[in-house]
């Protein structure tokens, strides 16, 4: 059950995440693809969900748009040769239990000059919301199923190890949120080498 100040924050952070959007958008954990509201006609957007009841309701509401039934933890994306500007995954890693495989198996289909732009909570907004969870001002659902939260190290290390380089950092809604926009870099699969490498070009973090 949505808590009193979910629907607040959901418009809050999708605010901040369309001034990232741009191109054609492949929107990972879409929930109710608000994202697509905002598109241009003439870019495309294609939304991946877990649960069959959004994907029925969203290709009703949106239906010159793509939606498609997907457990990324446990399947393949199979989006053959579709390639996007814009790669979201928003209030997602949070929620996963090995978001390494899912940014890895995103990153194929980012463009040359996209970006993947991902927002979770921080540590804080962890405590936040187990605490605002208690007293129904957060949706109880959604702490029950967040995995772990991240810092910005923790979120560097994350990206890097998948091949990503974190470009952009920013938190919001008084340090209790964060989001980050990252593209891919030359990878070698070794998370130790990589670090190694990118450790003197990484982009700012703030």
């Amino acid at each position: 059950m949505p808590g009193v100040l979910s629907g607040y924050l959901h418009r809050k952070r999708n605010r901040l995440v369309r001034s990232h959007v741009r191109g054609d958008v492949l929107d990972i954990g879409c929930g109710p693809a608000t994202i697509a509201e905002s598109l241009e006609p003439s870019q495309k957007y294609v939304g991946i969900e877990v649960q069959e009841g959004y994907i029925t309701y969203l290709r009703s509401r949106f239906p010159q748009h793509t939606f498609l039934r997907r457990d990324v933890e446990t399947g393949p994306l199979s989006l053959g040769d579709l390639r996007f500007d814009t790669v979201l995954m928003v209030a997602l890693i949070e929620h996963l239990a090995a978001p390494e495989s899912v940014i890895v198996a995103v990153r194929s289909y980012i463009k040359p000059g996209g970006h993947l732009v991902i927002s979770t909570p921080t540590p804080l907004g962890g405590a936040i919301h187990r605490l605002g969870a208690s007293f129904g001002l957060f949706s109880r659902q959604a702490l029950a199923d967040h995995k772990r939260t991240y810092d910005r190290r923790d979120l560097a290390a994350l990206l890097l190890d998948c091949g990503m380089r974190m470009d952009l950092h920013n938190t919001f809604e008084f340090g209790a949120n964060q989001l980050c926009v990252s593209t891919p870099v030359q990878w070698n699969r070794s998370p130790s080498t990589q670090r190694a490498s990118m450790a003197s070009t990484r982009g700012p973090t703030q």
